[in-house]
């Protein structure tokens, strides 16, 4: 729900994402970047996924990502321009923070949104406001425990959203490991060296 619940919210309410805009999903292969790909396409957008390995930006395809970009061997900025021909992303969704933040920023589009989710890099980033006003762009902050708590009637009707979604398979969570228990640091571990994508389970049973 913390995943899912973010990115419905961050489209939903904060960027209100139309159909045939485009999206840049950054950290893309994680948790949350990966519902945002499935959101992202269930609410009508043409998803750019932008991670750190190739093999990351596959499993973005496999979710439903139109494009990909490595931004380990590629300019984010360059390449979301040569993707988008010049235009730039109408909406960003950021849960990384950090360098890439102002290089994303800088491809963004004449009006678009840049949502501020999350550092999981580990540093706040600092974005010049010259560039707010020259894109015309917006900088959004999501947060969605808030939200859930101020809001608690949209919400509801967001988790409800949410559920026939998932029921009639149009979103399909993926668990891509599993770990006892007693491998809890190892979980962690895989999670903070980001080897993760999607979601990851720990079995108190196993």
């Amino acid at each position: 729900t913390v995943a899912y619940g973010t990115a419905y919210h961050a489209l939903k309410q904060r960027a209100q994402l139309q159909p045939g805009e485009i999206l840049l999903v950054l950290g893309a292969a994680g948790g949350v970047g990966s519902a945002a790909i499935e959101v992202g396409k269930a609410m009508g957008a043409h998803v750019i996924a932008a991670a750190g390995n190739d093999e990351k930006l596959a499993f973005c395809r496999e979710l439903g990502a139109d494009e990909t970009i490595n931004y380990t061997g590629e300019d984010l900025k360059q390449r979301t321009k040569e993707l988008t021909g010049g235009n730039g992303a109408d909406i960003i969704f950021d849960p990384v923070g950090g360098d890439l933040t102002e290089q994303a920023f800088r491809s963004v589009a004449w009006k678009g949104r840049h949502l501020v989710i999350g550092f999981a890099a580990g540093t706040i980033p600092t974005v010049p406001w010259n560039l707010p006003l020259l894109k015309g762009a917006a900088i959004v902050g999501v947060f969605w425990g808030a939200f859930m708590m101020a809001e608690p009637d949209h919400h509801t009707q967001n988790m409800r959203d949410l559920m026939d979604m998932l029921q009639d398979g149009t979103l399909m969570p993926r668990v891509t490991a599993s770990y006892a228990l007693d491998d809890y640091k190892a979980a962690f571990s895989d999670i903070a060296m980001r080897r993760v994508k999607g979601k990851i389970v720990l079995h108190p049973w196993a």
